[in-house]
């Protein structure tokens, strides 16, 4: 994931968030990312926590005749 991404984060308090800084821990080898949530607030969160908000695509419009 990279910064700047749109995330959705598997947390009951917040939904979404964009990632502001990425950072690895070297002794396990996984990415922490700091996250500006929909709170308001950052957080920190492990990658497991996170899934990347893909784009939406309309569908039915290319079938219609």
């Amino acid at each position: 994931m990279k910064i700047g991404q749109i995330v959705f984060i598997k947390n009951a308090r917040v939904q979404t968030g964009i990632i502001t800084r990425k950072e690895k821990h070297h002794q396990t080898k996984s990415w922490w990312y700091e996250v500006l949530c929909n709170d308001g607030e950052n957080h920190v969160l492990s990658e497991h926590q996170l899934s990347p908000a893909g784009s939406r695509h309309i569908r039915g419009f290319a079938n219609a005749t």
